[in-house]
């Protein structure tokens, strides 16, 4: 994680200046928000309405000014899949219904998501190969769940679950 400076009193305009000249885009031109998120999503706080906004949607009012009631500020289909990412290129403003049909058509909504489990699930934790290899090692006796997840990045419950019901996402 990147260091900042506490930059409470700024506004939204120099708190993302600040932070658009600190991120080199990626390799699909995402600004990735590299410090605190929720959901996905980057976030900061608004110093004007002295709550937390989502940095897409800081970016977009600061690029291309206010959301109209009733909008949403979407992530292109297709160019970006990355919450995280706060490039106004890579936003529109959509409703609700859009948001929707961007979510199944790029397979990221909850129904697209039923009845798959492992790599096959859009958050999967676990490759097929990292499955059988937990299980092998489960079944010497020699480690924990939790020390599983330590080496492989997940929690213990997760190495639980993909151990004893076959299923792991």
């Amino acid at each position: 994680m990147r260091k900042r400076r506490s930059r409470n009193g700024a506004s939204l305009a120099e708190k993302l200046q600040e932070a658009e000249a600190s991120i080199a885009p990626d390799e699909n031109g995402c600004l990735v928000w590299p410090w605190t998120l929720t959901r996905g999503y980057g976030h900061m706080w608004n110093s004007e309405t002295k709550k937390l906004i989502y940095v897409h949607r800081a970016a977009w009012q600061v690029h291309r000014g206010p959301i109209p009631g009733g909008f949403l500020v979407l992530h292109k289909p297709v160019i970006c899949h990355n919450p995280a990412c706060f490039n106004v290129e890579h936003l529109y403003l959509g409703t609700d219904k859009d948001n929707r049909a961007d979510r199944a058509a790029d397979g990221t909504d909850a129904k697209s998501e039923l009845g798959k489990f492992g790599e096959a699930h859009n958050n999967s934790k676990l490759t097929d190969d990292e499955r059988r290899e937990i299980c092998r090692l489960c079944a010497t006796g020699e480690f924990t769940f939790a020390a599983l997840g330590r080496r492989f990045g997940v929690c213990g419950g997760t190495i639980s679950y993909a151990v004893k019901s076959g299923r792991w996402v």
